[in-house]
């Protein structure tokens, strides 16, 4: 992980750009799986504020509770969630209390003093861990926030995610789910994903020799081997050569077990190299991409193929009515989830 300034822990491209001057060499990054468990946000209805104890930690109402046939939550407890309220009820002192949010309604609710309503007095946010932090699957090189990046000779290899599929009754269907989450680069439920290398507002950020993702699995989410997202730029340099093979997505579910309305779960897309508002350019003009990028497509499966970000051209550009004003010539483009053109080749 090369991230700027402040915690990675929430939305990719969430940090400040003021980190500067990485060189990396002769990396291997290997065998690594990953299991995210997805813990929604839980609070009451009469309070914005999510129930948790000192560490940001969520009270599991999943562990720790259960709904009746007339519609009541009712508190059982866990050691875990004991132990937060107990912290809760010892001190007074917000030194000590720190992101504790365990108030007097709460608190009553657990000693049975009072009922909760589940369908009108508990209120839900999903697609977070148990510490709030926006779910994400492994990641083999993330580079977020940095510029001046020197890369040269990294392999990453065998990257596994084994999650389950995200909460679809507590939230519905969403885009984002997380308020940290930034919909256009990570979409719906993001437990599944898999990447190889992401590479997120940052600059200058060359690959000067060679570049290795291979064995990119996701058992239930999309897998993807590059991603360049958000106004980053990776240059090619002239001696680099990016090689991906084994791109594997939904490995463990039935072909249309999932469809483009079955948010905050998305269609396992098996996508080799996804250039999402960002950009791939070439110190050496005179070349093209293809002369230092080798994908081999038969080793790149899922329920269905990314558009090809690689050789897009401004045809390939959708144009929509801007979401910023009202006004009648107000225009942006964007490349939205979901949509696969015929015409273009498959990355």
């Amino acid at each position: 992980l090369l991230n700027g300034y402040g915690g990675a822990v929430m939305g990719l491209g969430s940090a400040p750009k003021v980190a500067t001057g990485v060189q990396m060499e002769n990396v291997n990054i290997h065998d690594f799986v990953l299991n995210p468990i997805e813990k929604c946000k839980f609070a009451l209805s009469n309070s914005p504020f999510t129930v948790r104890g000192p560490f940001a930690d969520v009270f599991d109402a999943d562990m720790a509770s259960f709904v009746d046939e007339d519609g009541f939550l009712h508190y059982v407890g866990t050691p875990f969630s004991d132990a937060q309220l107990a912290f809760a009820r010892a001190t007074t002192s917000w030194s000590a209390l720190s992101h504790t949010d365990m108030g007097k309604r709460f608190q009553r609710w657990t000693s049975g003093e009072l009922q909760l309503d589940y369908q009108n007095d508990v209120e839900w946010s999903c697609n977070t861990d148990i510490q709030l932090h926006v779910q994400k699957g492994p990641i083999g090189l993330r580079v977020d926030g940095i510029s001046d990046v020197r890369l040269s000779n990294i392999a990453i290899q065998n990257l596994v995610n084994i999650g389950e599929l995200g909460d679809t009754e507590k939230c519905g269907a969403y885009l984002k789910g997380n308020g940290h989450q930034d919909s256009q680069v990570q979409l719906g439920y993001t437990g599944t994903d898999n990447f190889g290398m992401v590479v997120v507002n940052s600059d200058s950020v060359v690959l000067q020799n060679s570049l290795l993702i291979d064995g990119m699995e996701s058992h239930r989410g999309i897998a993807t081997g590059l991603y360049v997202i958000r106004d980053a730029t990776l240059t090619l340099g002239l001696t680099a050569k990016v090689t991906i093979s084994n791109i594997h997505a939904g490995t463990m579910l039935a072909v249309d077990t999932l469809s483009s309305s079955d948010l905050p779960n998305k269609i396992p897309v098996a996508c080799a190299v996804n250039v999402n508002f960002g950009n791939i350019e070439l110190l050496d003009a005179t070349k093209m991409v293809d002369d230092y990028v080798a994908i081999a497509q038969e080793t790149v499966t899922g329920h269905s193929e990314c558009l090809d970000s690689l050789h897009l051209t401004d045809d390939d550009l959708v144009v929509v009515p801007s979401a910023c004003n009202n006004m009648a010539d107000g225009l942006q483009y964007i490349l939205p989830y979901g949509l696969y053109a015929t015409r273009t080749q498959r990355v």
